[in-house]
């Protein structure tokens, strides 16, 4: 079941992927900082860079999987290795919520991205970094969005 739910997310990204161009770029979107930067450029430009670096383990319980762009954002995708059950199991074991894990999850995302020099300069120009998180049985757990440090 699992190798199904992958499989059909894989389709989904790939077949997401394939509908975006450089014909869909919206050059108000694109050129809308005070620089005139092609945001939707420097985008490629990250997942260019990033690409050929994935799969990535970020840690023994998180792998970057994939980076993919639409207009001035950058995708990441993300796999934490476990599953939502085991996720609550365990913060009930520490007395914590799904809200207060939700919440420490934005705060670490926000501040990784805005820690690293590339990806802050990326996004105080005007552009954006959105983290998909998904359990490794494909369910999606969080979508993170950074437009601002």
């Amino acid at each position: 079941m699992r190798t199904i739910i992958l499989t059909i997310n894989i389709f989904f990204i790939f077949c997401f992927n394939l509908t975006i161009s450089d014909a869909s770029e919206d050059p108000m979107i694109c050129f809308d900082n005070v620089m005139k930067y092609n945001m939707c450029e420097k985008a490629r430009n990250l997942q260019e860079e990033l690409a050929p670096q994935l799969p990535q383990h970020l840690s023994k319980t998180l792998i970057l999987r994939s980076v993919s762009t639409y207009n001035n954002i950058v995708i990441l995708n993300a796999l934490l290795l476990y599953n939502r059950e085991y996720l609550e199991e365990t913060l009930k074991t520490y007395n914590r919520t799904m809200s207060s894990i939700n919440a420490q999850m934005n705060d670490m995302t926000k501040k990784t991205v805005c820690s690293l020099p590339f990806t802050n300069t990326f996004v105080v120009l005007g552009g954006e970094i959105m983290f998909n998180y998904n359990f490794q049985d494909g369910e999606s757990y969080l979508q993170i969005e950074v437009n601002e440090c």
